[in-house]
């Protein structure tokens, strides 16, 4: 999911996590900045809150299928939203629909819409995917896939894709419990500051895979 900066949305409903409640009412507030309707804006610049909704939903409150309901009922009538569709991969994943999440991470890899930014935020998912998959063995030619495609993005690169929703599955998921802590230490690599400390990252990550 791509980081929203500083927003608080309000929606006609209350969503409760934590004990705490996150109320909305259709406006949005940005820093400082005088109210916008949701209505007009969105994380992915789609016209209406589905994608900001699905944003807490997932990254914040992590309701993962409320998450997947929001983008797949969007996608009903915007089936080619590139936009949209990865964070509906996402959803994949920590909704448990790991053998889906593969073929749909596939096939927007292949995709040359895809921003350079969301394909390496996807090869990092896909790797926690096959592991959920008991595809260890795939891993280190997907790791290798991963630095190939940084490497070639420029010197002041940095991922914009946040992995909360998804490393708080990570965390609460048994099946990926062996990984836990080399998943955590691969998606940090990943967010690190630029290309050569992302690439140096992710190698080292690579030189700690055991299996």
């Amino acid at each position: 999911m791509k980081t929203i900066s500083a927003l608080l949305f309000t929606c006609c409903f209350t969503l409760t996590a934590f004990g705490q409640q996150l109320t909305l009412n259709g406006t949005l507030m940005t820093d400082g900045k005088a109210p916008v309707p949701a209505t007009r804006i969105s994380v992915h610049g789609i016209p209406n809150t589905t994608d900001s909704k699905g944003h807490i939903y997932h990254e914040k409150l992590f309701e993962y299928a409320k998450a997947f309901e929001l983008h797949r009922k969007w996608l009903e009538s915007s089936p080619d939203d590139l936009s949209a569709l990865p964070d509906f991969v996402e959803t994949h994943f920590t909704t448990g629909r790991f053998a889906e999440c593969e073929r749909r991470i596939a096939a927007l890899l292949v995709n040359p819409g895809v921003e350079s930014k969301t394909a390496i935020a996807l090869r990092a998912i896909e790797i926690a995917n096959l592991l959920a998959l008991d595809k260890a063995g795939s891993i280190p030619a997907r790791i290798d896939a991963l630095l190939e495609a940084v490497a070639r993005q420029p010197a002041d690169f940095q991922d914009e894709w946040s992995f909360d929703g998804t490393l708080h599955f990570i965390g609460q998921n048994e099946k990926l419990s062996p990984y836990r802590e080399w998943l955590r230490q691969l998606f940090n690599a990943v967010k690190a500051e630029n290309r050569d400390a992302i690439v140096k990252a992710v190698r080292e990550a690579k030189a700690g895979f055991k299996w």
